[in-house]
């Protein structure tokens, strides 16, 4: 089922599309230049276009072109228009396997509110993927590559992420309760207002990583390594910080209560 997305007014490209009417284009078409364009997987339409756009099921005619993510076409009509949460689902009903596939070809992949959740990805190369809004909730994450990926407004609950690197990711506004992060590598990660309540963060690293106003009542530090980081008023109630490397740390403003420093 092919689909299109144009802002609020209907207008794409300053052309005026009306629901329900035959366009046609006059002329030759081509990608990226003339014609209609259209994605034949509602994934695809998020690399060009917002959350706050209006998306489109569509039906096509004439002569069409295709590309690697889009397609072009000679004749296009708008047939019904879908809420967020239906392309929400949309996506989901993707398989796994072709998410995974379509991702790992894509070095730098846009998976921005995509529903994961639940989905195996050990292992996988998401360097730096544009995942902003994605729910990865009960995600396998373990050993994958997240280095310099986009992860603020994620929800990431339940997710296994041991050993992955997200060496210069950004999370933050993250929710990320019952998290395993022990042995990951998180060194200069942005976990600003990030919130790791109860999270595994036994023997990570966290050198120069910035954890400034984030949550990090009763989680566990064991052996982790805060060297250099921004703790900045960041809540460490009931932590146990015995061990943990804190070299050159800025914990200005913190809320240390009840926390074990001894």
């Amino acid at each position: 089922m092919p689909y299109k997305a144009t802002d609020r007014s209907g207008c794409c490209q300053e052309y005026q599309f009306i629901p329900g009417v035959w366009h046609k284009h006059e002329g030759e078409i081509s990608l990226c230049n003339k014609g209609f364009h259209f994605c034949n997987k509602i994934i695809d339409i998020l690399v060009y276009y917002g959350k706050k756009s209006r998306f489109w099921m569509v039906s096509v005619g004439g002569d069409t072109t295709h590309g690697d993510n889009k397609s072009v076409c000679q004749e296009i009509r708008l047939d019904k228009k879908l809420s967020w949460q239906q392309v929400q689902v949309l996506i989901h009903r993707e398989s796994d396997r072709e998410k995974l596939i379509r991702t790992k070809k894509a070095p730098k992949a846009v998976l921005k509110y995509c529903l994961l959740r639940g989905v195996n990805l050990h292992g996988i190369n998401l360097s730096g993927a544009n995942l902003r809004g994605a729910d990865l909730s009960e995600a396998d994450l373990s050993e994958a590559n997240l280095s310099g990926a986009d992860l603020s407004g994620s929800a990431l609950r339940k997710v296994n992420m041991m050993g992955v690197n997200l060496s210069g990711a950004k999370l933050c506004n993250v929710y990320r309760r019952r998290f395993v992060l022990c042995s990951t590598d998180l060194s200069e990660a942005n976990l600003s207002a990030a919130n790791l309540f109860g999270a595994d963060l036994g023997e990570a690293n966290l050198c120069g990583a910035n954890l400034c106003g984030a949550n990090l009542r009763e989680a566990y530090l064991c052996g982790t390594n805060l060297r250099e980081a921004n703790l900045r008023m960041a809540n460490l109630d009931r932590v146990d910080l015995r061990g943990v490397n804190l070299d050159r740390a800025d914990l200005r403003g913190a809320n240390l209560s009840g926390t074990c420093l001894e």
